[in-house]
């Protein structure tokens, strides 16, 4: 199996708002559709539902250019380009 994330989209929609207690998006200041969740939950995947042209982003316990140890960064620059990275990642895995 190339991945172990837990796929929560489209089965189960999980919103996360900047007022909840503990955020998968830490410092993302609008709500995000989470897709995936990493196995250990370290981090996630998510779309901002407040932009037209999403990104998807990754937060939780990543270290960011910065060197700030929990944050939310752009991870593609849409959901195509994340669902394409993905399919060629699992491509590439299976193969070994």
């Amino acid at each position: 199996m190339a991945y172990g994330d837990q796929v929560l989209f489209p089965e189960q929609a999980l919103i996360e708002v900047p007022e909840a207690d503990t955020r998968r998006f830490p410092g993302w200041d609008g709500p995000v559709l989470v897709i995936s969740i990493e196995n250990q939950g370290v981090c996630a995947w998510g779309v901002p539902l407040d932009q037209a042209n999403p990104a998807v982003l990754v937060g939780g316990d990543v270290v960011l250019r910065t060197g700030c140890p929990r944050g939310t960064t752009v991870y593609s620059p849409d959901v195509t380009a994340f669902v394409a990275a993905r399919r060629w990642d699992v491509s590439c895995l299976e193969r070994i």
